[in-house]
């Protein structure tokens, strides 16, 4: 008779109802997934708003690989008592899980944390309090308030649909999930002009404590210090770092931020254990390391097994294992359109060297079938216009649209409508819409077919000089490939209200009807290579899309003064020649 091979769970025990205590008195609760072998192990810890039994899954994995898994309901969330506050108790609720985990007799002394998107984030939050018994961090699409969400100084209502996952003690992903009424109820909100906190009063959620700090969003600003380690902290941290992120991970631009400050900051001994790994994935990709995004697929040696390649990591880190043999350099890459990994010693060693396209207006309006051109030198000509009318719901309407589902099994992942502010950040890839269907909201240039294969590897930056009649608006660029076949590949992105041009100085106002010089550097990072035959498309648009904060172009916050039509002017000046630089690996 053939022996039924047991399942991991079997392999494993559970000790539910864990109660750590907290600095000040209060409790939180938590579940261990322990090895059957009882002995002393390292343990790996996350600290969870979404309650402990999402992790469920990873506890069995890595417990039946020798591990200790611990998941923790943050304060106020699930089981454990006090108020939930995002961002603001995990560090040293982290500090108290972390030390009290270490003591516990199944656990060896050696803690490593774990996960994703929100605690991805948190894990920078505790390795800044410096737990003696952290050993690692593995943090994945951890994001950065200003980079990723909101981004450019612009609000964003993404916020106020993720808080359902948060709200109370018990997840609410089913009303998370339904992305159709969320866009009908914020488009209804956008065309009466209606403020996020009378949105909040509808749905009968708690007031936002960020209300009334629009002018506080942006990178930089000292009070948002608090969301990270501080420089001594990554100076006195002695632990190993593998961040991982994704050329279309809605949290690139903060996994990337977090990581570089860690490069900047730490000791050799930290930097020479540290990895960073960016993958061909979106934000859920970061956690599986499935080889997809929305339509866009990707060779064989894009499937990586992220658990697999996590409990390598932890067993490298904290027993005596051999590193994951992907990570074969400090920074490791994949670069789609080639379909291979490639890897280097840091971001500024594998980014190319930047080549100029000028940008250069064509006969017509510049909308996508009659646009400009990006060339190999200047030309002057004609400026271009475009406008952002609070009161034109176009690009509004494209998002009540629905698109291909994507992970209709995964709750934390919502079924897909158009959306211009998702797209922007790496989701639906493939989607074009908003480079096509512009109405009257945006220009568009073109390089002719590429005569060769272009590797892009880095950031792009973009050059403008552009007239405002109004004291501030809000500028997207998006940058996209169009292969041969007329389907495009987004590649990049940047996001801006335009107050913020002068960072880190102080928000500084449009002067209405004087030119002014706009140098855009917040570009997401690119790991692709065009096809012989693609072309760039680059589109220079306005930002309105129903998860983001309205800007009523007025330089005064929404509903003090009537919105206003803020219209743009792109001048082709050959003393000044708008450019995009781009980095040719």
């Amino acid at each position: 008779m053939t022996r039924r091979t047991p399942t991991d769970a079997e392999n494993v025990r559970f000790t539910f109802g864990l109660r750590i205590p907290t600095e000040d008195g209060q409790f939180l609760s938590g579940i261990a997934y322990l090895p059957k072998k009882a002995e002393p192990v390292p343990a790996i810890v996350e600290l969870n708003p979404y309650t402990s039994d999402s992790r469920h899954d990873d506890g069995v994995f890595y417990a039946a690989r020798g591990f200790a898994f611990v998941v923790v309901d943050a304060m106020g969330r699930g089981d454990s008592e006090g108020e939930y506050f995002g961002f603001i108790r995990d560090g040293q609720d982290g500090f108290d899980v972390i030390e009290w985990v270490a003591q516990q007799p199944w656990c060896d002394g050696q803690v490593g944390m774990h996960g994703s998107s929100y605690t991805g984030w948190n894990q920078w939050r505790v390795l800044g309090e410096l737990p003696p018994s952290l050993k690692t961090i593995v943090p994945a699409g951890a994001p950065m308030g200003a980079l990723d969400q909101p981004r450019g100084g612009i609000p964003s209502l993404y916020g106020l649909v993720y808080a359902t996952a948060t709200l109370g003690r018990a997840p609410h992903w089913s009303a998370f999930r339904e992305t159709g009424a969320w866009h009908d109820l914020l488009a209804d909100a956008w065309r009466k002009n209606e403020s996020e906190a009378s949105i909040r009063e509808q749905l009968g959620f708690p007031s936002d404590p960020y209300e009334g700090m629009e002018d506080q969003i942006y990178p930089g600003n000292p009070w948002m210090e608090f969301l990270i380690p501080s420089e001594e902290a990554l100076r006195g941290a002695d632990v190993s770092v593998l961040s991982i992120t994704g050329m279309y991970d809605d949290s690139q631009l903060g996994a990337l931020y977090h990581h570089q400050r860690l490069l900047d900051h730490a000791s050799e001994s930290t930097r020479a254990r540290s990895h960073l790994l960016i993958g061909p994935w979106d934000h859920y990709g970061t956690e599986t390391g499935e080889p997809r995004v929305g339509e866009l697929r990707f060779g064989p040696e894009a499937s990586v097994d992220l658990r697999e390649l996590r409990a390598q990591w932890y067993a490298w880190t904290m027993k005596d294992g051999e590193k994951p043999a992907l990570l074969t350099d400090p920074v490791v890459y994949f670069q789609t359109g080639d379909e291979e990994w490639r890897g280097g010693a840091s971001l500024d060693d594998v980014a190319g060297q930047a080549r100029t396209y000028f940008l250069v207006p064509g006969t017509g309006s510049g909308e996508v079938f009659h646009s400009g051109a990006l060339r190999a030198e200047p030309e002057a000509g004609p400026d271009y216009t475009f406008t952002a009318d609070p009161a034109d719901d176009h690009t509004i309407r494209l998002e009540l649209l629905k698109r291909p589902d994507e992970h209709r099994d995964v709750p934390t992942v919502p079924r897909t409508f158009n959306s211009l502010f998702l797209t922007s950040s790496g989701h639906d890839p493939t989607n074009a819409v908003f480079t096509t269907d512009l109405g009257r909201d945006g220009v568009v240039y073109h390089t002719s077919p590429l005569a060769d294969r272009v590797r892009v590897v880095g950031r792009p930056r973009l050059s403008l000089r552009l007239t405002l009649d109004v004291p501030d608006a809000d500028l997207m660029v998006l940058l996209h490939e169009v292969r041969g076949d007329g389907t495009v590949v987004f590649l990049s992105s940047d996001l801006l209200r335009l107050r913020f041009r002068a960072l880190p100085e102080q928000p500084v106002f449009v002067e209405p009807g004087e030119p002014f010089d706009l140098d855009l550097n917040g570009f997401r990072f690119i790991t692709r290579t065009l096809a012989e035959g693609s072309r760039l498309r680059l589109t220079v648009r306005n930002a309105h899309s129903v998860l983001l904060g309205k800007n009523p172009h007025t330089g005064k916050p929404a509903g003090l003064e009537e919105p206003r039509v803020a219209h743009y002017q792109v001048h082709h000046d050959a003393a000044h020649p708008p450019r995009l630089e781009l980095p040719i690996a």
